[in-house]
């Protein structure tokens, strides 16, 4: 089993570091490691926004402490992200009733080559590390099927920090409540995951307590968070078809992979045995909890559901171990199936970022970096150029969003970008050039003589709640241009 954990991870995480070059840095990208920051400066543990999961810092903070830039951030993270082979191949194990180490190859390799799971990887939003956190949930249930007496606290911790990642995987306490009253538990072991379980979701609980206090009554205030990215004209079929449809067919480039005639063929072979009932329950309840949770708030999506992936591949593998050699030629086929390689979502987005956060490096400070988008895509934002200068140990004084402060500005889209007066040249990049003004007044002085006015301006807001939280300054903010 440790031989094909090793290997899974090994064909897992080559595509993933190929992704993380080009991944996202956007701010809905790297807010998980924005709130890592602040955790880290003393400030609270609060989502980067409402609907977002309340422990996103908790997965992005050891890529926090480790990296020194942008590039080795994403790096670390792809690293990250890998780890949902070997976590799925060992669930496998567990649950094969015969050819442990062939069940645990095979679901490996499946999940190591999932298009929807690159994809989830290079966007981050898209899931961020729930994946990885439901194949730990099954690995705990495996064992738990196994009378391991850590197993029920492992699978009910692993669900509740999917949860903490994307609040979809809720779906995954569905499962995990489907499948406990097959697993047969000791009275001991279910007190203590139920006992953690109840502190691990404080968090969560805290959260939503602070949410409902909006001032428009409490079901109010949550239900305008539960239905921010809701599509009700699209109506219950339309979201469940259009989910299980890109899903199956969209992520793995129109053609129907072999991954999902394997998986049924090993949910069927599963389905005599009794001790594998728990982790097929804890499949199925998953796969209704989310597209449930998801139809009650109009907003189901495809990328919803890659966070079944190592669940549902440790359960056909398993299955498929009951033939021999057939879970790892499930794998190996999978692998070499031809699908679509990841779009690249903000191409050179880290270096690009580590580039701009190095000329930062050289300028007095303190210094506020704004944005400046004139048309267009977004090319250049001033959170992933900071968050770079903060983990190449910039000092967080040597940037400020309130006050006194010279300004850079990134700008983006210029259609005939006007000469900048000498020394004002930062850096110029494909995507867009970075401008630096002695104070505020001289920028925003720019910015209204310019030909082309910017359709928005800001961006500051971000970087400031992770390198000050304790100033409460920045809240009033409101990310006012400078």
């Amino acid at each position: 089993m440790g031989l094909a954990a090793a290997l899974s991870f090994a064909a897992a995480l080559p595509p993933r570091l190929a992704v993380a070059v080009d991944a996202s840095t956007g701010s809905d990208a790297i807010g998980q490691h924005l709130a890592a920051l602040a955790v880290l400066g003393g400030g609270p543990w609060a989502p980067p926004n409402p609907e977002g999961g309340h422990a996103l810092w908790l997965l992005a903070l050891p890529a926090v402490l480790l990296a020194d830039d942008l590039q080795e951030l994403m790096a670390l993270r792809a690293a990250q992200a890998a780890l949902i082979a070997p976590l799925c191949a060992l669930a496998a194990a567990l649950i094969a009733p015969r050819r442990p180490a062939q069940a645990a190859l095979g679901a490996g390799l499946v999940v190591a080559a999932d298009p929807g799971l690159l994809d989830t990887l290079g966007v981050a939003f898209r899931g961020y590390g729930a994946p990885e956190l439901a194949a730990a949930a099954a690995l705990g249930l495996g064992l738990a099927a196994r009378g391991a007496p850590g197993g029920p606290a492992l699978a009910l911790l692993a669900a509740l920090a999917a949860l903490g990642q994307h609040p979809m995987a809720a779906g995954l306490l569905i499962g995990l409540a489907a499948a406990a009253p097959v697993l047969r538990l000791r009275r001991g072991p279910a007190l203590i995951a139920l006992l953690l379980g109840g502190l691990a979701y404080l968090p969560r609980l805290l959260t939503l307590v602070q949410q409902a206090r909006c001032g428009a009554g409490a079901l109010a205030c949550l239900g305008a968070v539960a239905h921010s990215s809701s599509e009700p004209a699209v109506g219950a079929a339309g979201l469940l078809e259009r989910a299980l449809h890109d899903r199956i067919l969209v992520d793995f480039g129109g053609s129907l992979s072999p991954t999902w005639p394997g998986l049924l063929l090993g949910a069927l072979l599963l389905l005599p045995l009794r001790r594998a009932r728990p982790p097929l329950l804890f499949g199925i309840g998953a796969l209704v909890g989310i597209c449930g949770l998801g139809l009650s708030i109009d907003s189901l999506r495809p990328y919803h559901l890659r966070a079944l992936s190592g669940p549902l591949a440790a359960v056909g593998a398993a299955g498929l171990a009951r033939l021999p050699l057939a879970a790892p030629a499930w794998g190996l086929l999978v692998a070499a199936w031809p699908a679509p390689a990841p779009l690249p979502v903000d191409r050179g987005g880290p270096a690009r970022g580590d580039a701009l956060a190095a000329a930062l490096a050289a300028l007095p400070g303190p210094l506020r970096v704004d944005a400046a988008f004139f048309d267009g895509p977004v090319g250049l934002e001033p959170a992933p150029v900071v968050l770079s200068a903060a983990l190449s140990g910039q000092p967080a004084d040597h940037f400020t969003a309130v006050g006194p402060a010279g300004v850079v500005l990134l700008c983006s889209g210029e259609a005939a970008p006007p000469d900048p007066a000498p020394g004002r040249l930062l850096l110029t990049l494909p995507a867009g050039r970075a401008l630096h003004f002695a104070d505020r007044p001289s920028a925003a002085g720019w910015l209204r003589a310019h030909p082309q006015p910017p359709g928005q301006v800001g961006g500051a807001l971000d970087w400031a709640k992770a390198l000050h939280p304790d100033d409460p300054r920045v809240e009033e903010l409101l990310d006012s241009p400078p």
